[in-house]
């Protein structure tokens, strides 16, 4: 690997921050969809307390969204949101084009995002979430 390629593994940047202790299912899907974190809190002002797989799911189908589900062994398209297991319980994070996982978590705050791995930082990937 040429240095310039570990210098832009390492100067990326997390950029998503989820504001309260359950609310990153906000911050994932305004990143995917392009909405703004405001407009889903209007819409969705439970998603401050959590957003589950069906709850997100219906919500962009309401938004005229057209939503594609993955099981987690399945291969899937990038950007993408997948809903993991963490060992405090659900989590939802943002896969970019790239491949980094932008995790809204405090505790991912200074990881850059293609170091962020799947299978090794979660207990496991529930399901994925593309378009």
């Amino acid at each position: 690997m040429a240095m310039d390629d570990l210098v832009d593994i390492y100067s990326e940047r997390q950029r998503l921050r989820q504001e309260g202790d359950m609310d990153c299912g906000v911050s994932v899907f305004a990143e995917l969809t392009g909405l703004s974190r405001q407009e889903i809190l209007h819409d969705l002002p439970e998603a401050v307390n959590g957003l589950s797989a069906d709850q997100a799911i219906a919500y962009l189908q309401g938004k005229g969204i057209q939503v594609h589900i993955y099981p987690s062994e399945c291969q899937h398209p990038l950007p993408c949101a997948h809903l993991v297991q963490s060992g405090g319980g659900y989590h939802w994070v943002y896969q970019a084009v790239n491949g980094g996982i932008h995790d809204p978590s405090p505790s991912f705050e200074c990881v850059p995002p293609r170091l962020v791995n799947l299978a090794k930082d979660y207990v496991r990937k529930v399901l994925t979430i593309a378009f």
